[in-house]
């Protein structure tokens, strides 16, 4: 039995992590409970939603041009930087909210990724390989 099937029955039985380590003297990198595992995926979307919803209200005071379309300046703009700025500096350098740039280059298909890794990362890069 390894040392961490040890530990996950004693946290079974009821024992804390604290508790485990001074009667076996398991040394614990982290404070590790059961339901860390089952729900690290939603704490993990929870941070990644969190984390958007700042971007897009850090760049609300900047949007002047919130509700004006996007005229050609704006495209080529978007064109030839989308690539080296993140979203947020784009917004804030063209006028326009997190959101409104994120949903433009999508509609219009503009990488604003590069070849950063990220979550549309592969369908830019499978897009590119078809055309």
């Amino acid at each position: 039995m390894t040392k961490r099937e040890q530990i996950e029955l004693l946290l079974k039985e009821g024992k804390k992590p604290r508790e485990i380590h001074e009667i076996n003297g398991f040394s614990l990198n982290y404070a590790y409970t059961v339901s860390t595992r089952v729900n690290y995926p939603d704490i993990r979307a929870k941070h990644r939603k969190n984390m958007q919803n700042a971007h897009a209200e850090a760049t609300v005071p900047h949007a002047t041009r919130s509700h004006r379309q996007w005229n050609q300046n704006e495209k080529i703009f978007l064109l030839k930087n989308g690539k080296n700025m993140r979203i947020r500096d784009l917004a804030i350098a063209l006028g326009r909210t997190y959101y409104a740039v994120q949903m433009y280059a999508c509609k219009q298909g503009i990488d604003l990724r590069g070849d950063k890794m990220g979550a549309n990362a592969n369908r830019f890069k499978q897009q590119k390989e078809a055309a």
